[in-house]
């Protein structure tokens, strides 16, 4: 074990119950349930963490109730049917020596009732700022129901094997909707003071104890900060959880953040915009005033060394690491061998988890493809190895190079550029989209770990296919980045967003840019812009930009355009240039905007694939990956690279 991390590998006491490290992983939806019921992805899904050494992983979301349903592929906690797959996920985690907890959630006003068809329910008729349905107040025969429905939720995991339950009282969910004076506009004994809005909390918490024992764990999970007018700030949260220590029946408290308010629905899981761990101060106060209750603390931490850091400062006993397990399953191993170059860092970018999840789709991850896959032998060794030779250093042939090497195939990666990377080496000029850079570094290392030979500066030929004779040929040459003339508009006054990022001082002073990327391209080109002084109008022919960002990142975006006054003209199709005025039509008007300089194009790209045809005849396999198949993101892109490197 490596001596630098001797807190983040000590063991840790919770309740009746001994955690044999600091590393949590947090309830997270994976969406791989079938019918309410957890399935054989999620049990090897969180065997995979807790053999690569996560000390405690807390299951989640465990719905309560009907009402909090709203997508088939929700964990129906109330349901006994999901006992027996509780004890398959128990079993497995078990194995390994880990903990495990389930989080018991009752989402009230946060979602829609369109799969269940119920009416949602909230402690006051007040709607949801993202969702915007009108909620169902909560009589007190409603709220009887949820507090039984908890306790009866609690028993099932107890009974399925787990450890401990979690209440979730966080995030602006139910119990927190009730706790927050912005959401609970009652006058009963369930609303007004401090003490009637913890009354369902306390309600809730005494039920579940009554129902487990005391020889069972229960903790808490609060928002410490919902950032949000009128809502629980750091000091009420300071008091709610003294409150909840008091009543004897809280075995730890784990410390998040957020609620659904615009602004604050970003900060529930933040993105590569906010830095690392920009909330560690919560838990830290939160520990700071409480009594010796164990405090857990979460939000981007992401390296072994930060981690413990944390921990030596006394700020949390545990520390949350989340989407650094779902990127790496084997982070706490490779920790504690001392092979910190070998994990595979989370960047922040949200894409496959909390995207995916918002989609009501199974969740994946950029940076790791095989995510819910954990079953499957993706990498198991070949018993005919193949001559392998992948075209295309990007993102998709460095990931399919690496899973054909270690499958025992012979691969040679071929790059035309002086560095491999593609694409992403244009992105990571954008400061705040530099961690991007980690989807390059880790592939980089790991191809020289494996022995994979690199040939750059390397314009692949049939003639140089034919002349390696390779059994496989893997395509993945990219795209070429496009922009389209406009009527009247000189061709060295337009750019491609690539252009513009490599080349700033090109870009005239007052810029338009005109998006048709439907993702990040075209707004962190015109933040980019910005903030090196520009005056920025971004054009779409659609009601935003943007229609790909994952939902919670989206916030940011809106709020990042209003602080460098970034203008948005949408539904809007430029019709011709004179000079510096462009015209364009929206809604039926013509229009027209004054003294731009040049113009900025973010638009799909176009696929590199004229060797494909050329190779048909030469090689018996040829796989085409990524943007040479067809334009999209990185997250398909090396899905794509990872998947053709296990069928090879």
């Amino acid at each position: 074990m490596s001596k630098a991390f001797e807190h983040l590998f000590s063991p840790l006491q919770i309740g009746n119950v001994i955690v044999p490290n600091r590393v949590l992983i947090t309830a997270h939806t994976t969406n791989f349930s079938i019918d309410g019921i957890p399935s054989e992805r999620d049990a090897a899904y969180y065997e995979a963490r807790a053999r690569g050494g996560a000390g405690l992983i807390v299951i989640g979301a465990l719905r309560v109730h009907p009402t909090t349903l709203n997508a088939p592929l929700n964990i129906k906690g109330f349901d006994p049917a999901v006992v027996p797959a509780y004890r398959r996920i128990a079993d497995g985690i078990h194995k390994h020596g880990g903990v495990v907890f389930g989080q018991l959630l009752h989402m009230g006003r946060q979602i829609t009732p369109a799969y269940s068809r119920l009416p949602i329910w909230a402690p006051s008729p007040i709607a949801c700022p993202i969702n915007k349905v009108v909620p169902h107040e909560m009589t007190h025969a409603d709220i009887r129901e949820i507090v039984e429905m908890f306790a009866l939720s609690a028993r099932h995991a107890q009974e399925g094997g787990m450890d401990g339950v979690e209440i979730h009282g966080a995030h602006g969910y139910l119990i927190q909707q009730f706790m927050s004076p912005w959401s609970n506009h009652r006058t009963d004994e369930y609303g007004g003071s401090f003490d009637n809005r913890m009354r369902f909390a306390l309600e809730v918490l005494h039920a579940v104890r009554d129902a487990v024992g005391d020889d069972f764990v229960v903790g808490y999970r609060l928002s410490a900060e919902e950032f949000t007018e009128g809502g629980l700030d750091l000091e009420q949260s300071i008091a709610i959880a003294r409150t909840l220590e008091a009543t004897g029946q809280v075995d730890f408290l784990s410390i998040s953040q957020s609620n659904y308010n615009p602004h604050s629905f970003q900060t529930m899981i933040p993105d590569m915009y906010f830095g690392r761990a920009p909330y560690t101060y919560l838990a830290a106060t939160i520990k700071d005033s409480t009594d010796g209750v164990p405090v857990f603390t979460v939000a981007r931490i992401l390296e072994p060394q930060q981690a413990e850091d944390i921990l030596a400062s006394g700020a949390a006993d545990m520390v949350g690491m989340t989407r650094a397990h779902i990127a790496d399953p084997e982070l706490v191993v490779k920790a504690r061998d001392g092979r910190l170059d070998e994990i595979r860092l989370c960047i922040g970018c949200n894409q496959g988890c909390a995207g995916r999840i918002h989609l009501q789709q199974p969740m994946t991850c950029l940076q790791n493809p095989a995510v819910g896959f954990e079953a499957s032998p993706s990498e198991s060794q070949v018993e005919s190895p193949k001559r392998v030779m992948v075209i295309g250093g990007g993102p998709a042939g460095m990931e399919a190079a690496i899973v054909a090497a270690r499958r025992g195939h012979d691969v040679a990666l071929y790059e035309r550029a002086d560095q491999l990377g593609g694409q992403i080496n244009t992105l990571v000029l954008v400061p705040e989209r530099a961690e991007f850079g980690e989807v390059v570094r880790w592939r980089v290392h790991e191809l020289a770990r494996l022995g994979v030979p690199v040939h750059l500066n390397t314009d692949v030929t049939p003639e140089l296919v034919q002349s390696k004779a390779p059994d496989v040929v893997i395509l993945a040459t990219g795209a070429t980045p496009a922009k389209h003339l406009l009527p009247g508009l000189d061709d060295s006054r337009l750019f491609t967003a690539e252009a513009a990022l490599r080349n700033p001082e090109q870009i005239g002073e007052t810029v338009l840019l005109i998006d048709s990327s439907r993702h990040y391209k075209g707004a962190a080109t015109a933040e980019f812009l910005a903030q090196h002084g520009k005056a920025v109008y971004v054009m779409t022919k659609e009601d935003n930009i943007g229609a790909e960002i994952p939902k919670i990142n989206f916030v940011g975006v809106m709020e990042r355009f209003a602080k460098y006054r970034i203008r948005m003209i949408p539904r809007a199709t430029v019709t011709r240039v004179d000079g510096t005025t462009v015209h364009y039509t929206q809604g039926g008007f013509d229009e027209r905007l004054e003294g731009i300089d040049s113009v900025v194009m973010a638009a799909p790209a176009r696929a590199n694939h004229a060797l494909h045809a050329a190779l048909i005849d030469l090689v018996p396999e040829v796989h085409l990956v990524g943007d040479c198949l067809a334009p999209r993101s990185a997250l398909e892109a090396i899905w794509e690279g990872h998947q053709v490197g296990w069928r090879i």
